[in-house]
């Protein structure tokens, strides 16, 4: 989850919304407890809206 959260930082200072947004997809895909769901989930709600 630590890569997953460096990564999307990395893309959301660069203003790399869509990339961003497919991490998260991709990690929520790959996650399989809830707790882990639940943290992806509070990360895809960094991403703009509009993505």
């Amino acid at each position: 989850m630590h890569e997953t959260r460096e990564s999307l930082r990395l893309l959301l200072e660069r203003g790399m919304f869509q990339e961003a947004k497919r991490t998260l997809e991709l990690a929520l895909e790959a996650v399989h407890t809830q707790a882990s769901q639940r943290q992806v989930l509070e990360l895809l709600e960094l991403v703009p809206a509009t993505v």
